[in-house]
């Protein structure tokens, strides 16, 4: 899956939203998503499409979009928090040995 973004000076880039996907008719229907973080500059358009295994492949592709995720300016300070609550924190280890374990 692709996106290609034009641009108003009549540019266009393209961006692989997903690697290539290996899948079987056994898998049945599979849902595939990706992040994309879109380019900081004007557009004019943007196309979301595959680019599909060879001719003779038959595939069925349901449905599609795009949804804007909106940035979380505070991430850093949440993953702090984190760090500090799960690997900061402090461990208490207990051991059971057998009687005849010398531990001089």
């Amino acid at each position: 899956i692709k996106i290609a973004i034009s641009y108003p000076d009549g540019t266009t880039d393209y961006f692989e939203l997903t690697g290539r996907v290996q899948v079987a008719p056994a898998d049945g229907w599979v849902q595939l998503g990706s992040d994309f973080t879109f380019p900081n500059k004007s557009y004019t358009e943007a196309k979301l499409y595959l680019e599909g295994p060879a001719p003779e492949v038959s595939f069925y592709f349901d449905h599609a979009s795009l949804k804007e995720i909106p940035a979380n300016s505070a991430w850093e300070a949440e993953a702090n928090q984190r760090i500090e609550k799960h690997r900061k924190s402090n461990i208490h280890l207990r051991f059971n040995v057998d009687s005849s374990f010398d531990a001089s």
